[in-house]
């Protein structure tokens, strides 16, 4: 996999860890909850009207689409938008993601993450998929106003680790921004393509964009770095 030994793994979160999609309609329950108010009834109701509305018009804009109650004039999107964000969601991890990890700890390869989006996000995503304590590096990308393709998201998380970056393999989904930086730092790559009911296509921008490795599973990400059942 890579010139150096491995030491160390980084990861992606949204869907390299967990389907992306579950934070999705976790955050559309609680939009309906908020709207809907204490009755159990019509939070039900909503929820299905949500839901139903998504299927015929796309996540795009969905918020948009919720009738402003009476007595509202203003900021009825941004306050619904803020539910959205801050809720607490629901999320389990891929099932082949503890093993992965076991295997690493087993190994002595050191095991972090980095990822795009708003950091109280995607935060609060990894504690609802219990991983702060298994990731002994986390680098959200916004905290330091360098998203990918950026590289020093990726320096930050090798040397939180306390390893050279050329000694790191990263694992992601994305090719259209996940692999530049770690490649121009000599990291490996590894472009996981799960086989998801709503996968979005993201065509890398050119060879340099592209994984050096691809794989379906994080099984078959373990035997590119470790080899064999130990």
């Amino acid at each position: 996999m890579t010139q150096s030994p491995t030491r160390a793994i980084l990861f992606d979160l949204d869907d390299t860890l967990y389907p992306e999609r579950s934070y999705f309609e976790s955050g559309v329950a609680a939009v309906a909850d908020f709207v809907a108010g204490p009755d159990s009834g019509r939070r039900q109701a909503w929820r299905e009207r949500l839901v139903a509305d998504v299927r015929a018009n796309g996540r795009d804009g969905f918020l948009d689409r919720i009738p402003t109650p009476t007595g509202r004039s203003e900021g009825w999107v941004c306050l619904l938008l803020q539910v959205y964000r801050t809720h607490r969601p629901t999320l389990n991890p891929f099932p082949d993601v503890a093993p992965f990890l076991a295997r690493a700890r087993l190994d002595g390869i050191r095991v972090g993450l980095v990822t795009d989006g708003r950091s109280y996000v995607q935060r609060r995503k990894l504690e609802a998929l219990d991983l702060p304590g298994r990731l002994e590096a986390i680098v959200c990308t916004e905290e330091l106003d360098l998203p990918k393709p950026a590289v020093e998201s990726f320096i930050v998380a090798a040397a939180l680790l306390g390893v050279a970056p050329e000694t790191c393999v990263y694992i992601a989904d994305d090719p259209s921004k996940d692999f530049i930086g770690p490649r121009k730092l000599g990291m490996s790559t590894i472009h996981l393509r799960r086989p998801l009911p709503h996968t979005i296509a993201r065509p890398a921008p050119g060879p340099e964009a592209e994984a050096h490795e691809r794989v379906a599973t994080l099984a078959e990400a373990a035997e590119l770095i470790f080899g064999g059942a130990p």
